[in-house]
């Protein structure tokens, strides 16, 4: 099937431009080549609010950033491993390093009204739906 090298992270192929379109939209496939990963996200959004959660395994408090621009949120984290000096690794299949998430938002959330919580390894930033947005559903045209 494919000769991949010993050492190495496998990564399935991904179709051309398929990784292009993702980014024009504003989100980040988390293995894109060329990058660093990125963790997953969950967004949940009812009538009264919209939760964000990002699976952060291995990372304490201190390691993470949340930062609101406008209608962009930005996750950024860095997470270190230690060896010593005599120690290699046999399977090395956990991330480390630096990531940068950044997600566009159909609004911009009132920073003052967002609340930011990190427990267990999940980060969860919950915020109102603006009242202007709630119980008005965009229809959007179907082409054949």
């Amino acid at each position: 099937m494919y000769n991949i090298p010993q050492n190495t992270w496998y990564r399935a192929p991904v179709p051309f431009g398929f990784n292009k379109l993702f980014d024009e939209f504003g989100a980040f496939l988390p293995f894109k080549e060329g990058r660093n990963w990125v963790p997953y996200i969950n967004v949940v959004g009812t009538e009264k609010f919209v939760e964000l959660e990002a699976e952060l395994p291995g990372f304490d408090e201190k390691d993470v950033e949340v930062l609101l621009r406008g209608d962009v949120l930005t996750i950024k984290g860095r997470k270190t491993e230690e060896t010593g000096s005599d120690s290699y690794y046999y399977v090395h299949e956990r991330a480390v390093g630096s990531f940068v998430r950044s997600i566009a938002l159909p609004f911009e959330p009132d920073p003052a009204k967002m609340k930011v919580v990190f427990s267990k390894g999940v980060l969860k930033i919950t915020w109102p739906m603006p009242v202007e947005l709630v119980g008005k559903p965009i229809r959007l045209p179907i082409h054949h």
